[in-house]
């Protein structure tokens, strides 16, 4: 009998995305097309169709995917389904805490703080849910210091502070959550109460990270399963930031350490696929971001080549990119080399 599998698209049965085209996503029915040939039985629906009271879910294998909604609406919606699945023993891949990161900034920082990986854990990064908090504790991060807004991609919304004066701006900026009419009502509150005793209009939650100097650039790295995926990505004219720069590069020879860091950095998490931005200060590579889930593919779809590991030497592969099938691929090698498909946060 085939293994069961479920896969799960959002409510424009969307699942996952793809640079094919604007806003398109992966072609599921190749998915399911992989993964049959694997040895399983695949059934799609949408997260709607998820039914609780009914439906076998126990040690049932779940892909998903996440969201970037505006405010995140829908998101949180799969959140409350994908915990759902958790209480009814599903098998989720990734597993939920990895999901919890995307588009949060702050948790994946604190998924680095549980890390085993000294490499993932060598860049120290602090989350705030208001400007106030990180006010009363701002001596604790030296400057240089990098503020980012929890949510976005693309070094969106991403401010250097090099002075306090900065960073008390910066705060400000990226933890705005109030209208103008609750700052109107501030000022007449703070006529007859104290101060702390106000909701704070400043309620964005952030984080606040160690500033890696000298970086001209950074490397975006794709992971599925034993294929690395490399983009050499320079920073902006003038600026600190290679996220968004468009200044792309595909390099068959990269530097030395680079992969074998990555691929440390990949197990650490214990995850199907991940993505890495890796920066290298001269002396070490510093895990500047990673996602788990609904990242962007670029790196792998424009690419000619993966790295493979080859014993203990690396070999430039030459192949024409499949997201579909490296996505697929990378499901059946977590799922076979897990020992028990038990619900794990």
């Amino acid at each position: 009998m085939n293994k069961r599998i479920l896969l799960l698209s959002d409510y424009r049965d969307y699942f996952y995305s793809s640079t094919r085209a604007w806003d398109e996503p992966m072609r599921t029915e190749r998915i399911k097309g992989f993964l049959t040939d694997a040895g399983y039985a695949v059934e799609m629906k949408q997260f709607a169709d998820v039914d609780f009271r009914r439906d076998d879910l126990k040690g049932l294998p779940v892909l998903y995917q996440s969201s970037e909604d505006p405010s995140l609406l829908y998101k949180g919606y799969i959140e409350d389904v994908l915990l759902g699945l958790t209480l009814s023993g599903a098998f989720l891949i990734p597993r939920f805490s990895l999901f919890r990161a995307h588009q949060n900034k702050v948790f994946m920082e604190i998924l680095r703080d549980h890390s085993s990986s000294d490499l993932v854990r060598n860049l120290s990064a602090k989350g705030y849910g208001t400007m106030e908090e990180f006010l009363r504790r701002m001596d604790r991060h030296s400057l240089p210091s990098v503020l980012k807004p929890a949510e976005g991609a693309m070094s969106s919304g991403i401010r250097l502070a090099t002075t306090d004066a900065q960073k008390r701006q910066a705060a400000r900026d990226v933890s705005r959550s109030g209208s103008w009419l609750e700052g109107l009502k501030d000022v007449v509150k703070k006529k007859v109460r104290e101060p702390r005793h106000l909701k704070s209009n400043h309620r964005n939650k952030f984080v606040v990270q160690d500033f890696v100097a000298g970086l001209e650039n950074d490397f975006k790295v794709l992971v599925y399963g034993e294929k690395y995926y490399v983009l050499k990505r320079s920073n902006r004219p003038g600026d600190f930031r290679a996220s968004g720069s468009g200044r792309f590069e595909y390099l068959s020879e990269i530097p030395g350490g680079l992969l074998d860091a990555a691929r440390e950095m990949y197990e650490s998490f214990e995850c199907p696929f991940i993505s890495l931005d890796v920066g290298f200060d001269g002396q070490s590579y510093r895990l500047l971001e990673f996602q788990f889930v609904m990242f962007g593919n670029v790196t792998l779809e424009k690419s000619t080549f993966s790295y493979q590991k080859s014993g203990t030497v690396w070999k430039t592969v030459q192949e024409v990119p499949d997201l579909e099938r490296e996505f697929s691929a990378s499901v059946v090698r977590y799922l076979e080399n897990r020992a028990t498909l038990a619900p794990q946060l």
